[in-house]
């Protein structure tokens, strides 16, 4: 647990009706340097993403594994579970990205193998930028339940997957870069999803949109 029983269920109430949250001092300030660090000399590559946009992508190995290392502690899984419901955890997968002026990500679902309960974005950007705002969204009612501008460095966003729910980022319109570590936190193939015959896990549901 690493908060109190009290900030832990405003946490989950909060995932649960709007679908994610942002978390700040996530990581030591040693540990972030040396993250960000590797940041810096990660080699990103323009990649076009065809219908959802254009962005930078590192999908190396070694520029990676330092922050799913990082996040994928055993306290920390264990917490994103009592939190989001989304459980087991097994381990966290990810790569760094990096957006340009110019370069924005459409809206989708991060879909893939029934097997990824959350998305995690931790923010790596060292200079201001304009644009690129996160939103996650309902398929069925379109309006943003989730959304964040990525200023404070080293915050975390953790949100949930679901067939209903897609997210995007908006145009990064000046400044930037905007970097961050783009993750998944995964689980295996559990029954509840071969009974739904789906190809991403749905479960738990979230709250139903207020009226």
């Amino acid at each position: 647990m690493l908060a109190d029983a009290a900030t832990n269920a405003a946490i989950a109430d909060a995932i649960a009706r709007q679908g994610g949250a942002v978390f700040h001092d996530v990581f030591a300030p040693d540990l972030l340097h040396s993250l960000m660090d590797v940041a810096a000399k990660a080699p990103f590559r323009q990649v076009n993403l065809q219908e959802f946009g254009l962005r930078g992508n590192d999908l190396s190995v070694p520029s990676g594994l330092p922050f799913c290392l990082a996040l994928g502690r055993p306290v920390f899984m264990r917490w994103l579970e009592q939190l989001t419901g989304c459980d087991p955890v097994m381990h966290i997968e990810g790569h760094l990205v990096q957006m340009l002026a110019g370069n924005n990500l459409g809206w989708h679902r991060d879909a893939g193998l029934g097997i990824r309960r959350l998305a995690m974005v931790v923010n790596l950007t060292t200079e201001p930028y304009e644009g690129g705002r996160f939103e996650l969204r309902r398929r069925s009612t379109r309006e943003p339940m989730f959304a964040y501008h990525a200023g404070v460095l080293g915050s975390l966003a953790v949100f949930r997957l679901g067939l209903d729910l897609q997210h995007q980022v908006a145009a990064v319109t000046a400044g930037g870069p905007r970097t961050s570590f783009t993750g998944w936190a995964r689980g295996p193939w559990v029954e509840a999803d071969r009974a739904r015959h789906v190809a991403l896990a749905t479960w738990p549901p979230l709250l139903p949109p207020a009226a």
